[in-house]
């Protein structure tokens, strides 16, 4: 098992990440991780803005560790004291206790990233040095914040800090499309996976089954989150907000792909199923154990190696059935 401790610098383009590690007080031998709710700060995004960057990050962490560790996400818990250390500032507990998992070997990943905007203006002069024409700059960084805890004794584990630039004059890159801050969206992503692989240097060698359906995350979770602009939005456009939304949740979606999730309710859309038979691509997976169906919840079913209980709509019909 390799060392928790120590300090590392990771620098990519513009965006630089901080890892710094701390000696437990006890040895953790991790196996599970409580991802809290992402907290933006300095401007003030919809609800639906702040649980969609919630949710890019509990993708992070899934593509990291759905198969090493028990992974609780914000969907399934509510917080009541965001910077409470121990246990009772949120009701993720229970869920650790169902899937078998004790409170000192499981931590927990919070993210706050906050926006800061520096405005300037610059002026075009004619050869007589009169001013011509003036325009106004916005330069946004996007400070962040990652610390994985121990509840258990209110110790910071891991702490992760990054920043990133975007730079006004500067292409969009093609996720601009249906993603508003690109670099937000990556330095979250980059914060949560940087802190899951130091969590991963504590768990043990046990691997979980491999992936037996690819799916992609219905936006009706998000569009229960609506604001006054969203609100006011013609059937057009908020079809396209919709599939936009589908787009974010799961980047990697053709617009036809996206198409179909946009118009699902809230659950799992099934892209691919290759080693589970009963399901088909383009079912609904709305309930997994008879939970509400989230991609963590079933990422932590697999990991206990029996079948898990999903109930799927296929078209008009819904039917009861297992994923190995």
């Amino acid at each position: 098992m390799r060392p928790l401790w120590g300090v590392l610098v990771v620098l990519a383009g513009c965006a630089s990440v901080r890892v710094q590690t701390h000696r437990p007080k006890t040895p953790l031998n991790a196996a599970a991780i409580v991802v809290y709710p992402v907290k933006l700060t300095g401007w003030a995004p919809p609800d639906w803005r702040t649980f969609e960057v919630g949710q890019r990050a509990v993708s992070a962490v899934l593509g990291e560790a759905s198969s090493r560790l028990q992974i609780v996400g914000p969907t399934e818990f509510q917080v009541m004291k965001w910077e409470e250390d121990s246990w009772v500032g949120c009701t993720a507990l229970p869920q650790l206790i169902k899937s078998g998992v004790l409170p000192a070997r499981s931590v927990i990943l919070r993210i706050q990233v906050e926006k800061r905007v520096a405005s300037s203006t610059q002026e075009a002069r004619d050869a007589k040095g009169r001013a011509r024409a003036a325009s106004a700059l916005e330069e946004t960084t996007w400070v962040g914040h990652a610390e994985v805890l121990a509840p258990a004794d209110r110790q910071v584990l891991v702490e992760v800090d990054g920043e990133t630039h975007t730079d006004p004059f500067q292409e969009a890159p093609p996720e601009a499309e249906f993603d508003p801050a690109p670099a937000l969206t990556s330095l979250v992503e980059r914060l949560a996976v940087e802190a899951t692989r130091r969590v991963l240097a504590t768990a043990g060698d046990q691997v979980g089954p491999p992936e037996a359906v690819v799916l992609a995350e219905s936006p009706a979770l998000t569009a229960g989150f609506p604001d006054r602009e969203v609100a006011s939005f013609d059937a057009l456009t908020a079809e396209l907000w919709l599939q936009n939304r589908a787009r974010y949740l799961t980047p990697w979606l053709t617009d036809t792909q996206a198409a179909k999730v946009a118009k699902q309710p809230p659950g799992l859309w099934v892209v691919k199923a290759p080693t589970a038979p009963s399901i088909e691509s383009g079912d609904l997976i709305i309930t997994v154990d008879g939970v509400p169906a989230s991609r963590s919840l079933l990422a932590r079913k697999r990991l206990q190696a029996t079948p898990v209980p999903v109930r799927v709509r296929r078209g008009a019909q819904e039917f009861d059935t297992t994923i190995p």
